[in-house]
């Protein structure tokens, strides 16, 4: 446990009970806060994260099936010698 929270936890220790139970409501509501803040981050990176591959997808079909099939079938393998010059992979 970090050391700042063990110090908190001591003096908390040190009130009267019904103070205790207050500061522990606020830290509840506060750690509730952060949990909702971090899912709405999290549910945002995700939308952004399917907004990105909706536009790949659509500029993907906006390629004619004959201009795909003029790419090189081992194109993922042999990247280096189609970008490079680099000798291909077998």
């Amino acid at each position: 446990m970090p050391q700042l929270l063990n110090q908190a936890l001591e003096v908390i220790s040190q009130l009267s009970e019904t103070d205790q139970e207050h500061i522990a409501a606020l830290i509840l509501q506060e750690v509730e806060t952060l949990r909702k803040q971090q899912e709405l981050e999290k549910q945002a990176g995700y939308a952004q994260a399917q907004a990105f591959l909706q536009r790949i997808a659509k500029i993907r079909e906006s390629i004619p099936k004959e201009e795909w099939q003029k790419l090189p079938s081992d194109a993922s393998k042999n990247v280096d010698h189609y970008l490079y010059g680099s000798p291909k992979e077998d």
